[in-house]
């Protein structure tokens, strides 16, 4: 049995936290979380124990359509009536709780929301959702029988929901780490939150005078992120690696990106997130004192 059960209010916190810091709108998935009635619940104590799911630091029961994570990822409010409800912990207080890896953290709870999410997907109207769910139980379930033959049918149903999660789990991983690579490259220290502005950025600055010193700055080259390679499958201890020369890699992409565009609007390069940084005062202000001096 699971213990710890609560209903989807739980999952809002994190979702509303990851879209204030990042642009990506997960509104959509809010939605379907409720609509689905997906549920939050600790580990068992059979889980607690190892005896079951030893090694994950969370999973989605399809069956009970409920996330399973470890405590370290929720907390409990105190509610009005002294009662305790349970939660998952927003970025900010993953960040605080954990700095060295709340960004693992946060990849692991979408992750485990992404299969929710996709539990619920054959309900969906929409073209992108119906494309996607065909492609991975035709050519992609072909793929998988021709090139690993050591998957069961029932292995190769599983992997389509878990390229879809870890689809997930990586391209959130690209946004947060470009995002800590432009503040990196302009000067801001996460560590100490300090600013200094680097030879990087002085000459920069020289070479386009034009440019607003002010702002974020586009330092080495774009980055596609519709681009970035396919996730490793992890299923029932056996992996399959998408050969990215193979056709079936790149429709992939396609499918999965335009089924997240659709539904997140997420930027799509390093190039556009940055100029969304360049519209947010309370990032631009972590710049201002090392660029005040050069103005």
């Amino acid at each position: 049995m699971l213990s710890g059960f609560a209903h989807t209010e739980p999952f809002d916190p994190f979702l509303i936290s990851l879209q204030k810091k990042y642009p990506i709108n997960t509104q959509f998935m809010q939605w379907v979380l409720k609509t689905h009635k997906t549920k939050l619940a600790l580990p068992s104590l059979l889980e607690t124990w190892g005896v079951i799911n030893q090694d994950a630091a969370a999973t989605y029961n399809g069956i009970l359509n409920t996330v399973v994570l470890k405590p370290e990822y929720t907390i409990a409010d105190v509610q009005a009536n002294g009662k305790a409800k349970r939660r998952v912990k927003t970025i900010t207080e993953l960040e605080h709780s954990e700095p060295a890896v709340w960004a693992v953290r946060s990849g692991t709870i979408f992750h485990e929301l992404s299969h929710a999410e996709f539990d619920w997907l054959p309900k969906s109207k929409e073209p992108a959702d119906a494309a996607l769910l065909k492609l991975l139980s035709t050519e992609f379930d072909e793929y998988l029988k021709q090139n690993h033959r050591n998957f069961s049918a029932t292995d190769r149903r599983i992997a389509r929901s878990e390229l879809f999660a870890y689809f997930r789990d990586e391209t959130l991983a690209t946004l947060v780490n470009s995002f800590d690579e432009i503040l990196l490259q302009n000067g801001y220290f996460s560590s100490n939150q300090t600013c200094r502005n680097s030879n990087a950025v002085l000459n920069f600055i020289t070479r386009n005078p034009n440019q607003d010193p002010s702002e974020f700055l586009l330092l080495g080259g774009d980055v596609d992120f519709t681009q970035v390679s396919l996730p490793v499958l992890f299923v029932k201890g056996k992996d399959a690696q998408i050969n990215s020369s193979h056709p079936i890699s790149a429709k992939l992409k396609q499918h999965l990106w335009a089924q997240l565009t659709l539904h997140y609007a997420p930027v799509r390069t390093k190039n556009e997130l940055l100029r969304w940084m360049n519209t947010q005062p309370n990032l631009l202000k972590l710049i201002a004192p090392c660029r005040s001096q050069i103005r």
